[in-house]
């Protein structure tokens, strides 16, 4: 019988622009004044889970090394590799993470989630929830202390469960963690984050909906980054478009500008797309 479905290898189903962010940065290697790229291959296992992180290619500093396969065995997650059959089998997955100098000097910003993923999954669904077949949207506000946990939890916008909403909270002051808030001198500060979770019963959950994220920013002769901006968040990425600030996606310097046609150092535009097609196998 023939394959009902091409073999792929595992594909991210957390966006891999939140595995490793400038709030990342390594302190000691920072104060080395160390970066560069560090290639990796992950190991996936039938759940989509990494089971291992191998470097590859160094980027010349151990500690910089050391926190990508540290950060990539925490926050990634994919959907599996698939056999000709279309059953989930194990596979690796090669990349590279991209490890600048932050700017000298700071800008303000928000918390920063670090854990994300392992917030409320579909085994915290109360049973009396799904005994009463409750279902719906829960939006809340964190009040996010200087060590980046969590004090306080709101509600802003109900489910429609008072189960819901109070597992809710429960369960993020349990376990959400971020990198605090920081004022203009880079000192950790108090902070909010703001954001909704959609309980939906196991079982119930909707396939993955096509999307795409667009943004651009301009880099000047000096490595400057300005003007970044939004240029689409749909589908799978729409939460962007409320969040495309905290999101914190465009690099403040490149190392290196771009060049003209001459080698000079010139003024470039980057827009970076990403996005998700479903479309009929053959």
């Amino acid at each position: 019988m023939p394959p009902t479905t091409l073999p792929h290898g595992p594909a991210p189903t957390i966006r891999a622009l939140g595995w490793i962010t400038a709030t990342d940065y390594p302190a000691d290697a920072m104060a080395r004044h160390e970066q560069g790229g560090t290639g990796f291959i992950l190991s996936i296992d039938i759940r989509g889970e990494v089971t291992g992180c191998t470097v590859n290619a160094s980027s010349g500093s151990p500690t910089l090394d050391r926190a990508t396969c540290d950060l990539l065995r925490q926050r990634a997650r994919f959907a599996p590799a698939l056999d000709g059959e279309g059953k989930p089998v194990a596979g690796t997955y090669a990349s590279r993470a991209n490890w600048q100098l932050p700017l000298l000097g700071y800008a303000p910003h928000p918390p920063v989630p670090r854990n994300s993923y392992r917030w409320i999954t579909a085994m915290d669904y109360p049973a009396a929830a799904l005994k009463n077949k409750d279902m719906g949207v829960t939006g809340f506000t964190l009040d996010v202390d200087g060590e980046g946990r969590v004090s306080v939890c709101r509600v802003n916008l109900s489910s429609g469960s008072a189960v819901l909403d109070q597992t809710t909270c429960n369960l993020l002051k349990q376990r959400a963690r971020f990198s605090p808030a920081t004022d203009a001198a880079g000192k950790p500060v108090a902070g909010h984050y703001s954001a909704r979770i959609r309980w939906e019963p196991p079982g119930t959950q909707p396939p993955i909906p096509p999307g795409v994220l667009s943004y651009s920013y301009v880099v000047d002769a000096g490595g400057l980054v300005t003007d970044c901006r939004l240029i689409e968040a749909s589908g799978i990425h729409s939460d962007a478009r409320g969040r495309f600030e905290d999101l914190r996606l465009c690099p403040s310097r490149l190392t290196t500008p771009y060049k003209d046609a001459q080698g000079q150092p010139a003024r470039s535009k980057v827009t970076f797309t990403q996005s998700l097609v479903i479309e009929p196998a053959p």
